[in-house]
């Protein structure tokens, strides 16, 4: 049994009529539609997140079982789209999705609900093969890095854990999960994938240490009080002077994703990278993940060639660990940041990515609040991070025909 792939979108002004155009567009490019997909991911823009958009997605592929999320702006072949709604629709026999759900996060006891969450995922997978396990959650939430370590726990440290963080246009104010046809928020959604596949992926950033290297010497949890035995600010101060508080007075300061922190972990080549998210009166520095007290930072700065780099050599990492196998299809997880940063040039990223995989093979992405990736790359299997402003690009093979 071949597995298709198919994918449609629509920026019809109607949700409903946008929904309905991109699930026949999804449809119909399946090899054969006759063929009953088993699983679609929709991503859409927020002018899309309607109870009815999701509701005629299901009518189309009833046997499926429907995610995705809210996101800045939808990557596809050909295109970057900050309005829409894209779906991307797999028929396969040999390819086993389950999918779980998290509600009202925020009004549960996380670390109980993580571990029931993480316990129900691995039971409705059962003893099959896993290969990759896909976690979208709400972008605006502090517990991503709590669902992530449950996950890793239940599922095995060595487990693929990649996904991202809803995101809604740069408006801060509220992200949207789907699954079936319930239109969530303050909610995560875990998508367990195995069969016969190969996959490859690799996630990259671009960013470069800037000075020397200051240890982290009082934090709580994602909080930094103290770099150097001095407030947490003072490192920004000594290279920004009294335009590093400014430099974080708004989430929408496009020069913040210049200079995002990056922290050595052990075991790992590769930096951490952490968006500054807020300074607090004190000079505390919050950010989107936890940081453990110890823990070697860095200032560290990009530019726009720096990331069509990191995205192109993602991409040739992803491919390479397909070991020879062609691209069906690569599904881009990629900083809302990134998108900022490179602005009109945002889709020669893209365009280097298909330079990589090959021009035929057909790109499914969204722009995010975080992204959950091993900081080990060429496909090798490593302990996922919550991080910021990287790129993420999973391939999938084709197994036999599409």
């Amino acid at each position: 049994m071949a597995t298709h792939i198919g994918i449609g979108f629509s920026k019809d002004e109607s949700p409903f009529r946008a929904a309905q155009e991109a699930a026949i567009h999804a449809k119909l490019h399946l090899d054969d539609p006759e063929i009953p997909a088993n699983f679609v991911l929709v991503f859409s823009t927020v002018h899309y997140s309607r109870i009815e958009s999701l509701e005629i997605i299901q009518e189309t592929f009833p046997q499926a079982k429907i995610v995705g999320c809210s996101t800045s702006g939808l990557i596809l072949s050909k295109t970057i789209e900050t309005r829409g709604i894209s779906i991307l629709a797999i028929s396969s026999q040999d390819i086993r999705f389950e999918t779980n759900c998290l509600k009202d996060i925020s009004e549960k006891n996380i670390t109980t609900a993580s571990q029931e969450f993480a316990d129900q995922c691995l039971r409705s997978f059962g003893a099959h093969r896993r290969q990759l396990s896909m976690l979208l959650c709400d972008g605006l939430l502090e517990e991503g890095p709590v669902l992530l370590k449950s996950l890793r726990e239940k599922l095995g440290q060595l487990s693929l854990i990649l996904g991202a963080g809803s995101s809604d246009n740069f408006q801060y104010a509220k992200t949207y999960q789907y699954f079936q046809n319930e239109v969530l928020t303050n909610a995560a959604i875990n998508i367990v994938i195995g069969g016969q596949m190969t996959i490859g992926f690799s996630n990259q950033h671009g960013w470069k240490p800037l000075g020397k290297p200051r240890a982290v010497t009082k934090v709580d949890g994602n909080i930094i009080r103290e770099i150097n035995g001095k407030k947490a600010i003072s490192l920004y101060e000594e290279f920004f002077a009294e335009q590093a508080t400014a430099l974080f007075s708004s989430r929408l300061n496009r020069m913040r994703v210049f200079y995002p922190l990056g922290f050595s972990v052990t075991g790992e080549r590769k930096c951490l990278l952490q968006n500054v998210i807020e300074v607090l009166d004190d000079g505390s520095l919050v950010c989107q993940g936890d940081i453990p007290e110890g823990t070697e930072v860095h200032i560290m700065i990009g530019n726009k060639e720096s990331c069509k780099q990191a995205a192109h050599d993602a991409a040739c990492e992803a491919k390479e660990a397909l070991m020879g196998k062609i691209p069906g299809v690569a599904i881009i997880f990629e900083s809302s940041s990134r998108q900022k940063l490179l602005g009109r040039q945002a889709f020669q990223e893209i365009q280097a990515i298909k330079e990589a995989l090959g021009e035929e093979v057909p790109l499914f992405g969204m722009y995010s609040y975080g992204e959950f990736a091993p900081l080990s790359t060429g496909g090798q299997v490593g302990r996922s991070f919550l991080q910021n402003e990287t790129i993420t690009v999973l391939a999938l093979d084709q197994h036999r025909a599409y």
